[in-house]
């Protein structure tokens, strides 16, 4: 295996990883910031405006995923 598979090899490997710990954290930080800004008592129908944006910030996580799995 030349030097330049094998990178592009540990690139695609921890490209996964890397993306969930991306969404872990953004979602993370976005509990953290709603909290700091009220966002529970924010309501956006059924749910609080809190849970919308962390689900939408996993979605968005799940999406890169499957992009980086179709491709």
């Amino acid at each position: 295996m030349s030097r330049d598979g094998g990178l592009r090899w540990l690139c695609w490997l921890i490209a996964g990883p890397t993306i969930w710990a991306a969404a872990f954290s953004a979602a993370y930080g976005m509990h953290g910031v709603g909290c700091a800004l009220g966002w529970p008592a924010v309501m956006l129908g059924p749910v609080s405006l809190q849970r919308a944006v962390i689900a939408l910030v996993c979605v968005i996580g799940v999406l890169a995923c499957l992009a980086l799995l179709a491709r």
